[in-house]
Order: C-alpha cells, then sequence, then structure tokens
C-alpha cells in the first residue's frame, strides 16, 4: 500500500480515483501517519468514491460503502464515528467536513491516535479542495 506510484481508475461517474497514493493527502497520507494501516477508502458528502489504497477490483471500496449504508441504517441520528475491533483487525469509520473515511488497521492499534489521524487527513484534505 505504501510507496506505490498512483493508479487511476475511475469512479461511478467517471471521475479519476487515487488509488495506493502516496503524496502528503489522503489514504497515502494517513498511511505514513499509521503503519498499521491495511486500507482505506474515502466518499464524498453523496457516498461517491474520492480515493481508495486498495487497488480496483478487490471489492475494499464497495465493502467500505456497504459498511457506511450498515451503520447509518442502525441509527437514529448522523454519525460522527464508528470503531468495530474483531479479533484479528479493527475498523474506523469517520466522518470529517463533508466526507467520511472508513479504514482497516492491525488489531490493537491506538484506536484514539487512529481516529485522531483519520479525522486531520480528511480536514487536509477538505482544505485543499477550497483552496484549488
Amino acid at each position: 500500500m505504501r510507496n506505490q506510484s498512483p493508479e487511476e481508475s475511475s469512479a461511478p461517474g467517471g471521475r479519476p480515483v487515487r488509488e495506493g497514493a502516496s503524496d502528503r493527502q489522503g489514504v497515502g497520507y494517513l498511511a505514513e501517519l499509521e503503519p498499521d494501516l491495511r486500507g482505506a477508502a474515502i466518499f464524498d458528502r453523496q457516498g461517491g468514491l474520492v480515493e481508495c489504497s486498495v487497488g480496483a477490483g478487490s471489492g475494499f471500496a464497495e465493502a467500505a460503502a456497504e459498511l457506511v449504508s450498515r451503520v447509518e441504517a442502525g441509527c437514529d441520528e448522523p454519525i460522527d464515528s464508528c470503531h468495530i475491533a474483531s479479533d484479528d483487525a479493527e475498523v474506523f469509520l469517520v466522518r470529517e467536513a463533508g466526507m467520511t473515511l472508513v479504514a482497516v488497521a492491525e488489531r490493537f492499534v491506538l484506536s484514539s491516535l487512529m481516529t485522531y489521524d483519520i479525522r486531520m487527513t480528511l480536514r487536509d484534505l477538505s482544505s485543499e479542495a477550497s483552496l484549488g
């Protein structure tokens, strides 16, 4: 996942999606901050895929989108964040600045630090989008 050259694919609607990004933003930057990160996907306010660290065809982005949908369906109020721990992984769903990031990490990652890094990643993306 880290240190891969970005590959272009297309999200629904034909928008380009950076995969395996290693720049100072998005999932590439989050991977630099969180070495235990297995994969991450970022969605916009409408649920469209913005970026995914796992290559097209892996099903990661689709599974992440389904997770967001199922968590939302089980809540009466808008979701700010969700943390799920299993025997072999931890999953984080965080909303910030109009975007949603779903991340999967190794077990026993520091959840408060991971959540903070996800929020900062989304804020950085949001500020870059507003400047660009």
